[in-house]
């Protein structure tokens, strides 16, 4: 739907309050404006929401936002902040902002709309592939956005042309600037009329998600802060702070532009973490400034927030604990470690406690240790130790054998994340792979899907460049954990239900991007362990055949061709 601007006041504030205009917002408030007003045509926030959009069905998927800024009520906008953005906060302007528009009634939990991305940056399960989709349907969003932006642009624009006429100071030759505008909207205009799904969100557990500016609605608030509010898809404030990008050990005035740079030699600007042993405490620097105030989780604890709650997909705070990085944007991993031992002491019921969609606790600490590839030069190494949750749960006695609502086994999990790579992430899921078969997990397990947990292992593209020694060290990896397999009983010329052997599955390896370089060397192994190249499956390919028509495999192959005719 094209939006039309029916109310020009309103806009008018959204406008002002995203340009940090502190005078202007006062004075418009002073004037009447309400702070929750539309300026659009649209006759409800739930304009274009399906009803079931956040309801249990959605559990093995939940909806995930793509933040558009054009939906968004003033309280949103006054942080100044993009969701995922590491950039700098003005924390005493957006404090007078928010406090301005507070005083004058703005509803901290009111709900607006905002798109739910149908494809996912991260793959979300074992054996899933990446949405190739998504970086299309971005684009078209980002449109949608700047059509939405362009005809807020054009009314303000054609306001200020009224007023300024009404007053005698209107320059002509500025109709000639608002023409060529016009005509550059038309070029995306069309975009509107894209379908789009709308889901609801609560600005106070929006702002808490985001890793943004909280603290002056908490004060604001006092004593009248409901901390059991929910927000649409059934999260509590302490639920949203679990999945915060700042995370429930941050203060609650931490923000996560506070971790932005200057320069990346002189340290953070901000640190959100108060613990003293916290990551960040090495890129502090001397002008760091420090939060003020308790963390989310002593915040949470000191209201008698329930800390057992869960949401509409039965998700509680240790499965939201591992689930930050299901979002639009991929960035650097909140510290959680306090959080995560008071949960485990204090409400031990979770850890063995699934979702609706069947997934524990432990299945997503062990995929989170595939959400952040090589750690950044200008953050702490000991944020990516991952393996760490996993220790802590198996240490509080997590059930090793349970299955998620797709029948993935923690094997699965392992085999479809960093299992085969040759750094240090790889080593701690090789050491969790011995763990496990030890505890009696069936490496033969097959999940919904037909796969064993080594059949994905074998469908696993790792991509990076291909320096020397890269054949060695895959080599040896691939060696060690298909032994590790074998030794656990699994018989390695068992098809799949496609006739399809390992060799198969090796052979039609790729990389999103340039070459597999685990392919070659895995698919050698196979060989050398007696699979058929040329067995054919239940379509009559060999592996030969598709590794004929695989980048990854076949420059190895023809280069192995030619040495044995010479």
């Amino acid at each position: 739907m094209v939006p039309e601007v029916q109310d020009i006041t309103a806009l008018e504030l959204y406008e002002a309050v995203g340009e940090g205009r502190i005078d202007r917002v006062e004075s418009l408030l002073a004037a009447g404006v309400d702070p929750n007003a539309r300026f659009d045509n649209l006759g409800s926030v739930f304009t274009g929401v399906a009803e079931d959009w956040a309801s249990e069905d959605k559990s093995a998927r939940p909806p995930l936002f793509n933040p558009d800024q054009t939906e968004q009520p003033s309280l949103r906008r006054a942080t100044g902040e993009s969701e995922g953005s590491c950039s700098y906060l003005d924390k005493p302007k957006a404090t007078r902002l928010m406090n301005a528009l507070l005083k004058h009634g703005a509803d901290p939990y009111a709900l607006y709309r905002q798109p739910i991305l149908k494809y996912r940056y991260v793959r979300l399960y074992p054996g899933q592939t990446r949405d190739e989709e998504v970086d299309d349907e971005a684009t078209d969003l980002d449109q949608i956005c700047f059509a939405r932006r362009g005809i807020m642009e054009k009314a303000l624009r054609l306001e200020r042309k009224r007023r300024n006429l009404e007053q005698g100071v209107y320059d002509p030759n500025r109709d000639e600037f608002i023409s060529d505008f016009e005509g550059s909207l038309d070029d995306v205009i069309k975009y509107l009329d894209l379908p789009i799904n709308y889901g609801v969100r609560s600005v106070i557990h929006a702002l808490l998600e985001g890793g943004m500016f909280v603290q002056p609605i908490f004060d604001f608030l006092g004593d009248t802060l409901d901390v059991e509010r929910r927000d649409p898809q059934g999260r509590t404030l302490f639920l949203t702070a679990c999945r915060s990008r700042v995370g429930p050990d941050a203060a609650t005035s931490g923000v996560y532009g506070g971790l932005s740079t200057i320069n990346y030699d002189t340290g953070i600007h901000e640190n959100p973490s108060l613990q003293p042993e916290n990551p960040w405490r090495e890129f502090e620097a001397k002008n760091s400034k420090a939060c003020t105030g308790p963390t989310f989780l002593s915040f949470s604890i000191a209201r008698g927030a329930d800390l057992l709650a869960v949401d509409n997909y039965g998700n509680n705070a240790l499965h939201l604990l591992f689930t930050y990085t299901d979002c639009a944007w991929i960035g650097l991993p909140p510290p959680i470690d306090t959080t995560l031992a008071h949960l485990i002491e204090t409400c031990p019921s979770l850890i063995n406690q699934p979702d609706k969609a069947g997934t524990y606790p432990l299945h997503l600490a062990i995929w989170q240790m595939n959400s952040i590839m090589i750690p950044a030069r200008d953050s702490p190494a000991s944020i990516y130790h991952f393996e760490t949750a996993v220790d802590a749960l198996l240490a509080a006695n997590a059930d090793t054998a349970v299955r998620d609502g797709r029948g993935n086994t923690v094997l699965h999990y392992l085999a479809g994340s960093r299992l085969g790579e040759k750094d240090r992430m790889g080593d701690e899921q090789r050491r969790f792979l011995r763990r496990f078969l030890e505890d009696g997990v069936d490496p033969r397990a097959r999940n919904a899907e037909g796969m064993t947990a080594l059949e994905i292992f074998c469908t696993v593209s790792y991509d990076e460049f291909g320096d020397e020694g890269f054949y060695d060290r895959y080599f040896a990896i691939g060696q060690y954990v298909i032994g590790q397999f074998e030794k656990a009983g699994y018989d390695i010329q068992e098809t799949n239900s496609k006739g399809q052997t390992l060799l198969h599955l090796v052979a039609g390896l790729t990389a999103p991007e340039g070459m597999s370089w685990a392919a070659w060397p895995w698919f050698q192994l196979l060989r050398s362990k007696g699979l058929d190249p040329m067995a054919k499956d239940g379509e009559g390919k060999t592996p030969i055949d598709i590794a004929e028509e695989n980048e990854s495999i076949n420059v190895w192959l023809q280069e192995e061709r030619e040495s044995m005719a010479a």
